[in-house]
């Protein structure tokens, strides 16, 4: 089982930490930087498991909504296209978009 854990994690940028994030079989929540939001973020669109460092478990619908809304409100999204551009996922990507430019729902 591969598992993201942040004190584990050895990227040399975003890209590289998503890809990570995108091989994995479930994440761990632990706060609301605009990482750990975008983690969130790239796992429930991929259906991946997040769960709760603290807690251990999956995080709630009243979590979820929060780092998204925080999310929205930090979100680069230039930065967020070059990201995309370097993980060649097009549908992960096209639905990454919709989700950030068009308010899409998870």
């Amino acid at each position: 089982m591969q598992v993201v854990n942040p004190k584990e994690i050895n990227a040399k940028d975003i890209s590289d930490f998503i890809k990570l994030v995108l091989n994995a079989n479930q994440v761990w929540y632990r706060g609301y930087t605009a990482g750990v939001c975008l983690e969130v973020i790239v796992s429930l669109l991929k259906n991946i498991p997040v769960y709760s460092i603290e807690t251990k478990s999956p995080i709630s619908v009243k979590v979820k909504i929060k780092i998204i809304e925080v999310y929205r409100k930090n979100n680069q999204i230039d930065n967020d296209r070059y990201m995309l551009s370097t993980i060649k996922d097009e549908a992960f990507a096209n639905s990454f978009l919709n989700f950030i430019i068009k308010g899409d729902t998870l």
